[in-house]
């Protein structure tokens, strides 16, 4: 940091940023639970009491399903969508929790950093607002640690949408076949490498926060020929790159293939509902058209009147429903692929700024304060 307003910027606006990601986060999880304990999302509100001490909206709300209910019959009853039917909600459960986690986390910034007359290299590095004890900054750094479960639920989440979309592939199926390994394989890698930084101490002050980074002390530390060995924190740089950001652009790379081929599932879908509309309607032309007989007369035959009457009543009726299907599925599937591109793209972007940084700070160049700014925040 060159001045003590950049050092209070980098201090204070990621505060920010983390809490409202963590509010961002925490509303998913509130939201998914409420509707797996089939819980309104309103029921804190006052709201009016009927006789029976039943709100007047969720009497009405259990008055119109119970009609439906009725006229429908159990056969036809609309699922509602719970942590045991939905591999997508319990997805966004794992990854939302783990967000929620790491960004209360960074909402700390400085905060846990040890103090001057906590750190052994006294007085240490100077950072803005630092107050922790090396306690405080080793929890930080676990759980930012910890963080990297996110990005791996990120490429889960997009091998869901392809192989749900393109693949058809149902929701047992895909429970079966590959969330459960998911689950398994996202959380024992943030756990184990959370685990091994703590055990080799490679958790220090990091500047912005507490994470992987060689201690200090002595002031000038390094792995090179001419520097001498650091307290902790050996070869920091490797384990970023090994512990984080490797994996971290692995998963990246998983989620723009996976979006990429949905996305192209989708357009595929859109030029062949183009060249079915447009046969579809060069067929009800024809068959509306009159077939001339010996004599040339226009007046359709018995066979022809056959045809068209069927053309004009039921081939369009069940084109239409199909048709219609067909553009619902569409739809749905287009919406997705639009979604998924989009966080693929914001997803990449943020972590461009990160990755930079610590890509300069490996090649022991000093990367710009904007870089460093935009990465915090």
């Amino acid at each position: 940091m060159t001045s003590e307003a950049q050092q209070k910027a980098i201090a204070i606006l990621p505060k920010f940023s983390g809490f409202f990601s963590a509010c961002g986060s925490g509303f998913i999880v509130y939201d998914i639970l409420c509707s797996h304990f089939d819980i309104p999302t309103d029921f804190w509100m006052k709201k009016d009491k009927n006789k029976n001490g039943e709100s007047k909206e969720l009497s009405a709300l259990s008055s119109n399903r119970r009609s439906q209910f009725s006229s429908r019959g159990a056969s036809r009853r609309i699922q509602r969508k719970t942590l045991r039917n939905s591999a997508y909600y319990r997805l966004m459960l794992a990854m939302s929790i783990s967000d929620f986690i790491v960004s209360i986390a960074w909402f700390c910034t400085t905060w846990p950093i040890p103090s001057d007359e906590n750190s052994p290299d006294n007085p240490s590095d100077k950072v803005y607002g630092n107050s922790g004890t090396m306690q405080t900054c080793t929890a930080q750094a676990f759980f930012i640690q910890l963080g990297i479960i996110t990005p791996f639920y990120n490429a889960l989440l997009a091998c869901y949408y392809y192989l749900t979309i393109r693949r058809e592939w149902k929701e047992e199926e895909f429970k079966r076949k590959v969330e459960y390994a998911g689950h398994f394989v996202s959380i024992a890698f943030g756990l184990g490498t959370s685990i091994a930084a703590l055990v080799m101490k490679l958790f220090n002050n990091s500047i912005v926060w507490c994470w992987i980074a060689p201690y200090p002390f002595p002031t000038g530390c390094g792995n090179g020929p001419d520097q001498i060995p650091c307290e902790r924190g050996h070869n920091a740089n490797t384990y970023r790159w090994a512990f984080y950001y490797g994996p971290l652009w692995v998963m990246i790379v998983l989620v723009i293939i996976f979006m990429a081929l949905v996305y192209a599932y989708v357009r595929s879908l859109d030029v062949k509902m183009g060249k079915y509309t447009k046969s579809y309607e060069k067929g009800a032309s024809a068959s509306g058209n009159a077939v001339q007989n010996e004599n040339g007369d226009t007046k359709p035959n018995r066979r022809t009147k056959i045809m068209q009457t069927l053309s004009m009543v039921v081939l369009p009726d069940a084109e239409a429903i199909t048709e219609q299907r067909v553009r619902r599925r569409n739809e749905r599937s287009k919406a997705v692929a639009n979604q998924g591109l989009f966080y693929a793209g914001t997803f990449t972007l943020v972590w461009s700024f990160g990755t930079i940084t610590r890509a300069m700070q490996l090649a022991n160049a000093k990367p710009p304060w904007a870089i460093i700014f935009l990465f915090g925040t």
